[in-house]
């Protein structure tokens, strides 16, 4: 976290090249590398997301994402809370997200007798997977809608159907079996 407003400059290149890569050595050197939340100390500013570290920045590039000045007043007010730099934990999310799913009985524990390697495995991906099928479950989304949630996701749109995939097959199953049960006096 820092606490000031995104520089001028950096918002001026990434509107016009998310690429630039001046840029990310900047943002590199403001938080060693690691993904940055601007927060400006004046409550009628946006607090910003500026992503830049990620799987797929290749193709996207940096992304400056400012939070509605509501959602921006609650991180000042989380973040006035905490000792350190980060919002969630202590540095990568891996532990946070790992205790987060085992705590909400989505992934077992190493020590519990049911727990197998490789197949318990849980991570953001689980939560990002979610979001999506459940997003794309709504039938009110429109392709502009899904387009948007794919970039918002960081993947392409093409990608987003895989997650409904298994959503769609237990559901078709779900269906059949409702189908077949049916009777008829």
């Amino acid at each position: 976290m820092v606490f000031e407003d995104v520089p001028t400059g950096i918002t001026e290149k990434v509107s016009t090249n998310r690429f630039h890569e001046a840029t990310k050595r900047k943002l590199n050197a403001i938080n060693d590398g690691n993904n940055i939340i601007f927060i400006p100390p004046e409550m009628d500013k946006p607090v910003t997301l500026a992503l830049h570290r990620f799987k797929t920045y290749k193709t996207f590039g940096i992304h400056l994402k400012k939070l509605s000045l509501d959602l921006s007043n609650e991180v000042r007010l989380y973040a006035a809370e905490l000792k350190g730099k980060y919002l969630f934990g202590k540095g990568k999310m891996s532990n946070y997200v790992s205790t987060m799913l085992t705590k909400a009985g989505i992934k077992d524990k190493r020590a519990d007798p049911e727990y197998k390697a490789k197949v318990n495995v849980g991570s953001i991906n689980v939560l990002r997977k979610s979001y999506i099928s459940r997003a794309l479950n709504d039938p009110s989304l429109s392709e502009f809608d899904r387009e948007d949630l794919a970039f918002a996701m960081k993947h392409s749109p093409d990608t987003s159907p895989k997650y409904l995939r298994e959503y769609g097959l237990n559901r078709a199953m779900e269906e059949k079996k409702r189908l077949e049960n049916i009777t008829y006096d």
